[in-house]
């Protein structure tokens, strides 16, 4: 079983399913690093997260602009998965390229977060869903209601099966883009802006 645990959706719970250890190793593999675990039965388990060293002076990197997309607080985003790690994990990523947050675990949950903000005068900028949710509303059954609430709502599409339609042709299916699990913050800064800037440009 332990061989398995980095395998995308795989799981020693019923009905569950996870990707926070593929994200996790996808993303340290996108960085020359790697992470090791070890597992006692009934002890727990250790993992270890290892990335290369970076030589010379680190105070010389440049920090981006304080008025670039990727630093505005004006922007605000709902994304959605049923993991919480991933929810935990994502959330973060958005939290540290400038966009103010609200994390959803189903897409019902994402109806009525957009309604009520718009209600209330605040509405979100964007939203990322999950495509499939085993048990509850994923984000190909809560597009057309999300559209019926707002027809210029900026929907962007998540899931690890690729051979999905909706992963392949978003905009046929309600979408505006599409990511594929697991992503990098690099990848999600990338989708994110090209989708918002499309609908500036319309």
């Amino acid at each position: 079983m332990i061989g398995r645990i980095f395998e995308p959706y795989f799981s020693t719970k019923p009905n569950r399913t996870g990707l926070g250890l593929t994200s996790a190793l996808s993303i340290l593999s996108r960085h020359q690093g790697t992470v090791t675990v070890e597992s006692s039965l009934g002890e727990g388990s250790t993992f270890h997260l290892f990335l290369p060293a970076m030589a010379g002076d680190t105070s010389k990197i440049p920090l981006p602009p304080k008025n670039s997309p990727n630093s505005s607080t004006s922007k605000r985003l709902i994304f959605m998965d049923d993991e919480p790690l991933v929810r935990k994990f994502v959330g973060r990523l958005l939290a540290n390229l400038g966009y103010e947050v609200t994390l959803a675990n189903n897409g019902k949950e994402v109806v009525e977060l957009y309604r009520e903000a718009l209600k209330l005068g605040r509405p979100h900028d964007a939203v990322i869903m999950d495509l499939i949710i085993p048990e509850g509303v994923g984000g190909a059954a809560a597009i057309q209601t999300l559209r019926q609430v707002d027809p210029d709502v900026i929907a962007i599409a998540s899931s690890g099966y690729l051979d999905q339609p909706v992963m392949q042709d978003p905009k046929a299916h309600g979408f505006d883009a599409a990511i594929a699990k697991p992503y990098n913050r690099e990848r999600l800064n990338l989708v994110l802006s090209e989708a918002l800037q499309s609908a500036q440009d319309v």
